[in-house]
């Protein structure tokens, strides 16, 4: 039987990548499977085609952490090794970005037709792949207030992306520059021209074979994104930011196994601050379709109230959201819409008197509702200087853009607001 070689060694490891054949969960278990492809066709280290045992296979590559108690090899081609999990127990996950391996000489793997040396290459890479989908998703996306107060998007303002478990932080330290949070997360609204960020809810993994065998893998579970500029700032709205991970940062589990995280989170929630927002007056009119004598002072059809507000306003009432302007459904009542429907004007305002059996509104403007009375049988009716009207939290009032914490003012009575300043047209 000829022995020796014809050469030096030129088996090389080129690539060794992790996947779940049938992709059912973002952890490491039963029929996971790490294919190592070489450089060149091989003589297959003289092993058969499918069925290797766990002992051939690990007298022919040498892993820096266990696969697990038992797995078997197939060789796909002359040059692609398959590895299979049989069993996962006591075993951690060998980790993406950190498993590696060593060809053995013991293996005799060469080339083919066999000349060369046996390979004894260690790979000079990671783990690559996945052993699953991802894992990682936005589960809330929070705004606070950074002390400003006043209910608008402004510096020292934060926006914190809550996860649904630990993440490996794509490798990053635990305080992001501006340039290294875009390239984490995008996001749908533009946030300005300047922010940083910090992982929140922070540990360290240490794989149960001890610490200094494989690298330690911080990890976090909240990302809080601080303003320093709000520059070119759309601004990031309540119900309608959303925040996307960039699979390219390859935001992982832990310790990191799956696929690179790519959710979108919900909508942005809480509020950046208190607002001032106030009913500055409820005014009368008669009649405004009446003409000459059949114009009257008793209140009755035709009849409407105008409901002024101290600044431009959104109404995000609880059955819709702010998150599409252009929506003027009925359920989805704002500011601009010709016809408020009257079980909407119901849900939204609490009158101190009865209005009558039948009305409905219109937004004359972001500050203005006019109220107008369709049929006024059953009302009170309301009388100048008594009547007064509470906004409900169901009817969504913030700021416009909506960025401030809702508002639930209460005005003060039917034509008071005139009166003080000594104007009777009310």
């Amino acid at each position: 039987v000829l022995e020796g070689s014809f050469g030096s060694e030129n088996i090389r490891v080129v690539s060794v990548t992790a996947s779940d054949p049938d992709d059912s969960d973002p952890a490491y278990d039963v029929g996971d499977a790490i294919t190592i492809r070489f450089s060149e066709k091989t003589n297959k280290g003289e092993l058969p085609d499918r069925g290797i045992s766990r002992s051939a296979i690990d007298n022919l590559l040498q892993f820096n952490l266990a696969l697990g108690v038992d797995y078997q090899g197939d060789w796909m081609t002359c040059d692609s090794l398959r590895i299979t999990i049989l069993n996962t127990t006591y075993s951690p996950p060998p980790a993406l970005g950190i498993l590696t391996v060593t060809v053995l000489p013991s293996g005799k793997l060469r080339n083919w037709p066999p000349a060369s040396n046996a390979s004894s290459h260690a790979f000079n890479g990671t783990l690559g792949g996945s052993f699953g989908p991802e894992a990682i998703s936005i589960v809330a996306l929070v705004a606070q207030d950074g002390g400003s107060g006043k209910g608008t998007y402004d510096i020292n303002d934060t926006v914190t992306l809550v996860l649904s478990e630990p993440t490996d932080r794509g490798g990053l330290a635990e305080y992001l520059t501006y340039a290294q949070v875009n390239s984490v997360v995008s996001f749908n609204m533009n946030l300005g021209s300047n922010y940083s960020a910090r992982w929140l809810e922070s540990g360290v993994w240490v794989s149960p074979m001890g610490p200094g065998i494989v690298p330690d893998v911080p990890h976090s579970r909240i990302l809080k994104i601080t303003v320093h500029n709000t520059s070119g700032a759309s601004p990031p709205t309540i119900d309608t930011l959303r925040a996307t991970f960039l699979p390219s940062a390859r935001i992982r589990n832990v310790p990191p196994v799956c696929t690179p995280a790519s959710s979108t989170s919900p909508t942005l929630t809480a509020d950046f601050g208190p607002t001032q927002i106030d009913i500055v007056g409820i005014s009368a009119r008669g009649d405004v379709d009446c003409a000459g004598s059949v114009c009257d002072s008793v209140y009755g059809n035709g009849d409407v109230i105008d409901i002024q507000f101290s600044e431009d306003i959104t109404m995000c009432m609880q059955n819709c959201s702010c998150s599409n302007a252009s929506d003027h459904s009925s359920t989805c009542v704002r500011p601009l819409d010709v016809s408020v429907a009257q079980h909407d004007v119901d849900s939204s305002f609490v009158w101190s008197h009865l209005l009558g059996a039948q009305y409905r509104a219109a937004w004359l403007n972001r500050q203005v509702l006019r109220i107008f009375i369709l049929n006024s049988t059953g009302a009170t009716p309301p009388e100048l200087y008594a009547l007064s009207v509470h906004v409900t939290a169901a009817a969504g009032i913030r700021n416009y853009p909506p960025t401030g914490r809702l508002s639930v003012p209460t005005s003060n009575t039917l034509c008071q607001t005139k009166r003080n300043l000594f104007n009777l047209d009310c």
